[in-house]
């Protein structure tokens, strides 16, 4: 019996312990809930139920505005290479919606690779679609003849693929960091790394978002006003993208100046207490963005270019009654004519 009690105390006191950690879940948070999993829950950090809400309701607007897009365009026959660009930045926004979530999750080694890779990946996604159509629009302005769809889909393509290739080598560079891949170190754990590389590692992105600025603030000299309607698009959707980012690149990198954290200061004063914030905030306001000024915008534009077409064929066949109606009366009058001369003549 004596034996037996040492073990049971031990076994009590491990339970008290156990019963203590998952006591301190925040409010909103059910007990035993996960630490990893209170930003999704917690009250006292709302940042996440909000951006969880914003995300869901941008996933649903997404996803409908997407499937319309594409049942308008082969409706109104649109070429398939440029209504694969639109869709492409449809999809990248649809992937910035669902990547929040692994943002309002607390950095994990299980999670951090994706978080890293996916955060530059679809957002080179998106803005390479941006610049690509912008570039388009350009030398339409320039030569004043329309671009090439399929060309345009393989500049997209070639953009993209760069990004997905140094996006690759940097997760290698930071994650081995030289280390035998058989030792395990801190190198290698994804979550370890410098703030100020991961926002160097998206120079590329930062990139494609000026080229975009650029390249469509030429398009906006096009003669057709469809085309300085789609530039006027391309052009607002990335000056707010550049801003969004700019926003999201000084709050991140001037949370590190936080003091440290101790266990009398709220969670905000937390040194990582603001990592995610940002990221998360960026994902789902650029997402928006994309949304609000691209996908809505097209979709627009789909519904008044087939009724200019709609117009436009009912103004032909007006037309061509009426020549029709002249072909056909154009002998009888020509006759009557004849016809009144001779009486004259008698």
């Amino acid at each position: 019996m004596a034996a037996w009690l040492p073990g049971c105390l031990l076994a009590m006191a491990a339970a008290a312990a156990v019963g203590d950690a998952q006591g301190d879940a925040p409010a909103g948070c059910k007990r035993g809930t996960n630490p990893l999993f209170f930003a999704l829950c917690s009250l006292r950090a709302a940042w996440g139920i909000v951006l969880e809400a914003l995300s869901a309701a941008g996933l649903l607007a997404a996803s409908l505005l997407l499937l319309a897009l594409l049942a308008r365009g082969r409706g109104r026959r649109v070429p398939w290479a440029r209504l694969a660009l639109r869709a492409a930045l449809g999809a990248g926004a649809l992937g910035l919606f669902g990547l929040l979530f692994a943002f309002a999750v607390r950095p994990h080694p299980a999670n951090c690779s994706a978080r890293r890779f996916l955060f530059g990946t679809l957002f080179g996604l998106c803005f390479s679609s941006l610049a690509t159509q912008a570039g388009g629009l350009a030398y339409q302005a320039r030569t004043g003849r329309a671009y090439s769809g399929k060309a345009a889909l393989l500049a997209w393509a070639a953009l993209f693929l760069v990004e997905c290739l140094f996006k690759v080598e940097w997760m290698l560079a930071t994650t081995v960091r030289g280390r035998p891949l058989e030792r395990e170190g801190p190198g290698q754990n994804p979550c370890s790394i410098a703030k100020e590389d991961f926002v160097a590692s998206l120079v590329y992105v930062m990139a494609l978002i000026a080229a975009a600025i650029v390249l469509s603030a030429l398009g906006l000299r096009c003669r057709r006003r469809q085309a300085k309607r789609h530039a006027a698009y391309l052009l607002v959707a990335s000056l707010l993208s550049a801003a969004v980012w700019v926003a999201w690149v000084v709050a991140y990198l001037a949370s590190e100046r936080r003091v440290g954290w101790r266990p009398e200061f709220p969670w905000y004063l937390r040194r990582d207490a603001w990592d995610d914030p940002p990221l998360g905030l960026a994902l789902v306001a650029n997402a928006w963005v994309l949304v609000l000024c691209c996908l809505v915008p097209w979709l627009i534009e789909a519904r008044r270019s087939g009724e200019e077409e709609e117009r436009e064929d009912e103004d032909s066949s007006e037309g061509q009654e009426e020549f029709r109606l002249k072909e056909s009366g154009a002998p009888r009058a020509y006759a009557e004519n004849k016809a009144f001369d001779a009486g004259d003549g008698e």
